[in-house]
């Protein structure tokens, strides 16, 4: 007959169980990397989309969606080009600590910094147009892929039609 309770070594091993479970928690509670990298992607599909939508409702003018470093930070802008009159209509900034950003456009990949940004242009219909990679010319055909590099990778694709998702580029 066994009496009510927990033996030592039960109780051991549920200390020892539930120490091991507390500390994979919180190493990924308390690793906010990966939530940059999401966060960092996660804007980036939305303005992406938003430049989009922009192009679609105003045929008149040409919109832009940039990638640029400035100060450790990422910022993604929607430009409106009409005829030469540059007004921009979006910008958000991204903490731009231990994110890389690589884009793949018929060239590349093309990491981007603070002296090579990304430059997509959209047409009336919402197609991608044109794109550059710093000075370099790069080619819509097979989409732009946008690689977010960190502590973990975050693939994100702009189809030639314009729309954005999460993957790869098929």
């Amino acid at each position: 007959m066994r009496a009510n309770g927990f033996t030592i070594v039960e109780l051991i091993a549920s200390v020892v169980l539930l120490s091991l479970i507390s500390v994979t928690v919180t190493s990924r509670w308390f690793g906010m990397d990966s939530f940059r990298i999401s966060a960092a992607s996660n804007q980036f599909i939305s303005s992406a989309r938003l430049a989009q939508r922009i192009a679609l409702a105003n045929s008149a003018v040409v919109i832009h969606l940039k990638i640029t470093q400035v100060s450790g930070d990422w910022h993604y802008l929607v430009v409106e080009d009409d005829g030469g009159v540059i007004t921009t209509l979006y910008t958000i900034s991204v903490d731009a600590d231990d994110i890389a950003i690589l884009i793949t456009a018929g060239i590349g990949p093309g990491s981007l910094s603070a002296s090579a940004a990304l430059d997509a242009a959209f047409d009336a219909l919402g197609n991608i147009t044109d794109v550059h990679i710093g000075t370099s010319q790069g080619s819509v055909s097979g989409g732009i892929l946008v690689q977010f590099v960190g502590t973990i990778d975050r693939i994100v694709c702009i189809s030639p039609l314009g729309f954005t998702h999460d993957g790869a580029c098929l």
